[in-house]
Formats: structure tokens, sequence, C-alpha cells
């Protein structure tokens, strides 16, 4: 679904089977709550958005997205922020073989935000529904150039292959920490 704008709500949504993510916008969105959604088998992501602001990300479900569940990036205006992402469920997302940045097998993706709250969400990896397919993601929670904010207390039980927790650096007054779990045999 591509979809870009102020104030709305998108709830009890399956967005699934996309060649590019379950939503998608690359200009403004704002003040937008998304809950209850089931969000699996998009090619590029489960919810890809630059220029956001003002969202309300809770209680959805992800599963088995080619890309990040999430993959929420800054735009060079410094409008991205003021974002919350609490108790969402992260399976198996970051299931391409093949991504431009190894990053991108990951649960979520977030760079260039101001003022997110990433808290109280749980992620697994997994392989797909097939015997054989592989186990996904590499890496369960990617970060880099956030200011004033919170990655903290969510569960990554067998949250990721390689890494649970990627910090790429130029992050200023942020909370991460209490992000408990283990990688994927």
């Amino acid at each position: 679904m591509y979809g870009f704008g102020l104030d709305g709500w998108l709830l009890d949504n399956w967005l699934t089977g996309n060649g590019g993510a379950g939503y998608y916008a690359d200009k403004d969105t704002a003040a937008i709550t998304f809950t209850g959604n089931r969000v699996e088998w998009n090619r590029l992501a489960g919810f890809k958005m630059t220029s956001n602001n003002m969202l309300n990300i809770t209680g959805n479900c992800f599963d088995r997205n080619g890309g990040p569940a999430l993959w929420l990036t800054g735009d060079t205006h410094d409008h991205s922020g003021n974002t919350t992402v609490t108790g969402n469920i992260f399976k198996r997302n970051g299931a391409s073989k093949s991504h431009a940045d190894p990053h991108l097998s990951s649960q979520l993706y977030l760079t260039h935000i101001h003022g997110i709250v990433v808290t109280g969400n749980t992620a697994r990896a997994h392989r797909g529904d097939e015997e054989g397919t592989n186990v996904a993601p590499h890496y369960g929670l990617v970060y880099g150039h956030l200011t004033h904010s919170i990655i903290k207390d969510n569960v990554l039980y067998k949250g990721a292959m390689k890494e649970l927790t990627v910090d790429l650096g130029g992050n200023e007054e942020c909370v991460i920490g209490g992000n408990i779990g283990s990688l994927h045999p």
C-alpha cells in the first residue's frame, strides 16, 4: 500500500504479499496510528517510511517480510520523529537472501529519527513455512543517528542469527538498553 499524508488510522488490516512494502511512504507522513494490522510476506519491507513523524505503531504483527519489518528513516529536513513503536510482534523478517545493505536483514532498521520510543516489543528469527528455507533475520534492532530516543525493554528471544542489536553510530542523548534475548541457534 502506498500512502502519505496526515491525520489517519490504519486499523485491523491485512497487508500481505506486496512487491514493495505492506505500507510505503516516501513523502511527509504524520499523525497516523497503525494498530492491529497483520503485515507479512511483502518483498521490500513491512512498513518503509521516510520523512515521518507523530506515528503510533502499536499491536501489529510483522511476519516474514523480505526486508525489515519497520524501516523508518528521516529526511534531510530534520522532520522525522515523535514516534512510538510498542507492543508489536516481529517474526522472521529480513528474509530476502540479497540485500544491498546487509543490515536490512533485520527486524527493525531505524536511522536519522528524533524522539522515537521503541519498547515492549517481541522479536524472533525463524525459517520460512517450507522445509529448507532460510532462517531470518541476521540482525534484530539496527539503529543509527537517533537523537532524544529510547530503545528499551524489548525481548528478542532467538531474535536474530548474528547480532541482537547493531549501533550504526551517530546517536545523541539516547537511552538504549534492557533489550534482552538470544541468538537463534
